[in-house]
């Protein structure tokens, strides 16, 4: 279905050469030399530039280049679909931000996945410039964003409120409180993650809103390791700070409020309007509630 001349072009760019670019595509040097000026009277540009035996893009045909190589991508994506159709059988392929690659999201998709057979998931994790480059490009149907989305094009369905509190041992007094202060924590053993977090600011600034200082504090460790720090907290050797989705599932990891601290990201699907999954996303956060009620990660 994609044009012909866009492969000649992607090949050419590559090969940077006629002659290679005509055996490869099995065609004559001519035909490749008349598909590429077409393109160029087409789009009334040039699209390479001849430098000592060498061809180099323009900077207009470097954009051609670009949006040539994303409409290759989308072809090599509707043939698998279709077949995929063919079988009653649907993909889905969804992005989600870098900072929640450790959430129970997987889990809320294979558990789809498992309940819905003819419904599987290609799952890739992305910055979020990165996410909404793909949804433009069609490359992802839907993304899973912890920022809000100001981009009117996509519709947003908020999956839930994620909240910052202590991951603490079940084993440890303090898990026995639903909430804490910070004359609480001044004798436990912490775990923060890097100076650069989020995170680690955000406990840093309360601190010192309450008069205190880092210092008074026993931080026995900075990791960013989400599960280096959740097995920290398994064998009782710590407290540390955790987005609350992170230790939903583990059973011997109470969370644990910290009074007055109160930071929330909101995670939301995003997709085109043009585009109809409401009752997917729907459909998927019932699941993920269910999950977290249960505790489960397996519904069958």
């Amino acid at each position: 279905m994609i044009d012909k001349r866009i492969i000649t072009l992607i090949t050419l760019a590559k090969t940077k050469s006629f002659t290679k670019t005509a055996e490869l595509l099995n065609l004559t040097q001519p035909a490749i030399s008349t598909q590429i000026k077409t393109l160029e009277e087409q789009y009334h540009i040039k699209i390479f530039n001849r430098e000592k035996n060498d061809l180099k893009l323009t900077k207009e045909g470097e954009i051609l280049l670009k949006y040539a190589n994303k409409f290759n991508e989308i072809e090599k994506q509707i043939i698998p679909e279709l077949l995929l159709l063919n079988e009653n059988k649907v993909i889905y392929n969804i992005g989600i931000c870098e900072s929640l690659k450790e959430h129970i999201i997987p889990l809320m998709l294979a558990n789809y996945s498992i309940i819905h057979q003819n419904v599987s998931f290609k799952l890739s994790i992305h910055s979020i410039n990165e996410l909404y480059s793909k949804l433009r490009s069609y490359e992802l149907d839907l993304a899973i964003i912890d920022v809000s989305n100001h981009e009117l094009r996509y519709k947003t369905h908020q999956l839930n409120a994620d909240n910052l509190v202590f991951g603490i041992n079940k084993n440890n007094p303090l898990s026995q409180k639903d909430t804490i202060r910070l004359t609480d924590v001044r004798n436990q053993n912490i775990i923060l993650p890097s100076i650069n977090s989020k995170t680690y600011q955000l406990f840093s600034s309360y601190v010192k809103d309450k008069g205190l200082k880092l210092d008074n504090f026993n931080i026995i460790m900075i990791n960013d390791d989400i599960d280096q720090c959740k097995t920290l907290v398994k064998h009782n050797l710590g407290i540390a700070l955790f987005m609350e989705s992170f230790i939903l599932l583990d059973e011997d990891i109470k969370s644990v409020y910290l009074h007055e601290l109160t930071y929330s990201r909101n995670i939301s699907f995003i997709f085109d309007r043009e585009y109809h999954h409401e009752q997917l996303v729907t459909e998927l956060s019932k699941l993920y509630f269910k999950i977290i009620a249960k505790k489960e990660v397996t519904l069958l």
